[in-house]
């Protein structure tokens, strides 16, 4: 028995349809209503979308079970022979339940401003999945291709797009006229590197200025010169700095090279120019300098022997003088003193100095 369509699927389609193109020349008409009445101020505007965001939820509300039940009696109906007791139900209960899931979570951590970008794509393979399920069971119909892509489509791809409106809508205009302002700073270095390499300048360009083109990751100078183009001044302000963007980008390999070349002799050069320690030259002393340390060392000597025969004298002639006393007449230390007792004890005094008399 051949597989046919039930009529609900194309006029819920068609009624898809109807409500879109409602709801496209609803919100045109209101944009210009709002721009004609730019001398009410922000309250008309706000009034206006109110109203919107109001039709928007109303449809999507009064849509959205009618798909909902339409994939949900498809799935079934197509995998009831493997579930015999019963259980076909909970595979597109799942499948649409854990999509609701995953990306109403999503949806929480980005207006918590803590988006994740795992979490983000997690939800798309239970929606592939949906779809493959709803277009197999057409059964090779052409038009029962369609039909049930488009019922799973129109599922799955306006919730999608409410993440990407909320996203948009959390960012402030100044951020989006930013945003607008860097990406024609882009496409103008795009423009440059195309004109100086070709259409294949992916193949020529360094790697660092591809990447920063390719991703969007413009130098600080570029950003700072796109916020001063918002404030007055527009691309003026922000060409030149794309332009040396661009050209320091090109050059740079070859700029660092000579740097580290001359970098290089530099340092070469220092090292020629200065000796190493160990074959630094000595300085010789001059002989007056060793005349006078020879003269300092002979005064030292005398004076510390003049000393001593003046204490062995004063000692040899009064004995029971005390060290103090000594030391005080001799005009030599306490230590002069005692080494001199003890030559004296030791009997190590020459004759000639023991005679003489202590002046």
């Amino acid at each position: 028995m051949p597989h046919t369509i039930p009529w609900e699927v194309p006029a819920t389609l068609a009624g898809a349809v109807a409500l879109t193109v409602t709801v496209i020349r609803l919100t045109k008409a209101l944009h210009q209503l709002a721009a004609s009445r730019q001398r009410d101020g922000s309250q008309s505007r706000d009034q206006w979308r109110r109203l919107l965001r109001t039709v928007i939820v109303t449809i999507y509300l009064g849509l959205t079970p009618v798909f909902f039940w339409s994939m949900f009696k498809t799935v079934s109906d197509l995998v009831k022979p493997s579930f015999t007791d019963g259980g076909a139900w909970t595979v597109p209960v799942a499948t649409e339940g854990c999509f609701a899931l995953l990306y109403l979570l999503g949806l929480y951590l980005l207006l918590a401003n803590k988006p994740s970008r795992w979490l983000r794509y997690a939800p798309y393979p239970f929606a592939g999945g949906s779809l493959f399920l709803n277009v197999y069971a057409a059964h090779g119909s052409i038009t029962g291709i369609v039909g049930h892509g488009m019922i799973t489509l129109a599922f799955f791809v306006p919730i999608l797009a409410g993440e990407n409106a909320i996203s948009s809508l959390a960012v402030s205009e100044e951020f989006v006229a930013l945003a607008a302002e860097l990406a024609d700073a882009r496409r103008y270095a795009l423009d440059l590197v195309r004109d100086e390499k070709g259409p294949f300048w992916r193949w020529y360009v360094p790697s660092l200025l591809r990447r920063q083109i390719l991703r969007s990751r413009q130098p600080a100078a570029v950003v700072a010169a796109v916020k001063a183009g918002l404030e007055d001044g527009g691309a003026v302000m922000w060409e030149p700095a794309v332009e040396r963007w661009v050209i320091d980008g090109l050059t740079r390999k070859a700029r660092m090279a000579a740097d580290v070349k001359d970098a290089t002799k530099a340092i070469a050069l220092r090292a020629d120019q200065s000796p190493p320690r160990s074959q630094a030259p000595s300085r010789t002393p001059s002989p007056d300098s060793q005349d006078d340390r020879q003269v300092t060392v002979t005064r030292t000597v005398t004076e510390s022997v003049t000393g001593r025969t003046k204490a062995l004298q004063i000692l040899t002639a009064n004995p029971d003088l005390t060290e103090a006393e000594v030391a005080e007449q001799a005009g030599v230390s306490p230590s002069t003193v005692t080494r001199a007792k003890r030559t004296l004890r030791s009997g190590e005094v020459p004759l000639a100095l023991v005679s003489q008399r202590p002046s």
